[in-house]
């Protein structure tokens, strides 16, 4: 949905990209998020959720709406899972 016209796949190598080159800094959210919900996409819960989880990690402690935006993120994910079990 944000890809801006390039391909998803190519879309998604920058994003993986763009993450590591972040390292532990909290911004690597960014990049972060936009895999989860391309991996929810696909249908694979387990990496979303993977996704999602350093997403909040690298938020914790950070004053920002984005933490708590992406802890319910997480909290529906989970949700989802324990659906399908």
């Amino acid at each position: 949905e944000r890809a801006g016209g390039d391909p998803p796949e190519r879309f998604e190598r920058k994003l993986y990209r763009f993450q590591a080159a972040l390292g532990k800094d909290w911004r690597r959210r960014k990049a972060l998020i936009p895999l989860a919900r391309i991996a929810e996409r696909r249908g694979n819960l387990e990496m979303a959720i993977r996704f999602v989880r350093q997403a909040v990690e690298a938020s914790e402690g950070i004053p920002t709406r984005h933490l708590l935006d992406d802890q319910e993120y997480l909290e529906r994910l989970e949700g989802m899972r324990k659906g399908d079990q």
